[in-house]
């Protein structure tokens, strides 16, 4: 939808001109925060969410999968704005 509004239209006014920037937006700050979430709601100090998990304090313990999610869920909306400079 996105691709197609860019062939018939050319390039956007801003970041948001496009109605299809909207879900894209949407979609990415939902992955960050699916990410955020993951970190936070792993079980008590005795069940580690996975052998893999990456300890942050003591007694927490964050999935690796949570870790990567929140990452690149950050790094995409702090590149969304770059697609009009």
């Amino acid at each position: 939808w996105d691709v197609s509004l860019h062939i018939g239209n050319g390039r956007d006014d801003g970041a948001l001109a496009n109605p299809a920037h909207y879900f894209i937006l949407i979609g990415l700050f939902g992955i960050f925060v699916a990410g955020c979430t993951a970190i936070v709601l792993p079980p008590g100090e005795e069940n580690k969410p996975g052998p893999s998990a990456v300890r942050i304090t003591d007694h927490w313990y964050a999935p690796v999968g949570g870790l990567v999610m929140a990452g690149c869920g950050l790094y995409a909306l702090m590149g969304f704005p770059l697609d009009d400079m």
